[in-house]
């Protein structure tokens, strides 16, 4: 799924160097992924019946942590994102996510459905959800 090619258009690079930088990205978070949420549950996104995008959330008694959500671009600003935050806060106490300090659209997102910042480094930030 290609929700970060038009980000390496935007930069001037071909489309075989966007394959291939895809595809390391990909490999690359499904590897971290998997090494630090082993029992977490992948989900297809499905928007008018077609799957534009996916949500990785990890489970324990404490708290819920969203790993990842990603939706295509030519589908956001639908209330996608909104429907499943909303969606997985009526199932949780607590969800905790880690964001891109420069992924201000998800983090307008965030903070709309109630989302505070806990901590954050020179790359991340980190916040957190409690009912």
């Amino acid at each position: 799924m290609d929700v970060r090619g038009d980000e390496f258009r935007a930069a001037g690079l071909l489309e075989a160097q966007i394959e291939q930088l895809l595809m390391m990205q990909y490999n690359a978070q499904t590897q971290t992924y998997g090494s630090n949420f082993p029992d977490a549950v992948h989900s297809i996104i499905e928007f008018q019946g077609a799957p534009v995008g996916r949500l990785l959330t990890d489970r324990t008694d404490q708290a819920t942590r969203l790993v990842d959500i990603s939706i295509l671009s030519n589908v956001r600003g639908n209330g996608i994102g909104s429907y499943c935050l909303e969606s997985l806060k009526s199932e949780c106490e607590k969800i905790s996510l880690h964001v891109f300090s420069q992924n201000m659209s998800a983090i307008r997102l965030y903070q709309k459905h109630g989302f505070k910042f806990t901590r954050e480094d020179d790359t991340y930030l980190e916040m957190e959800w409690t009912r």
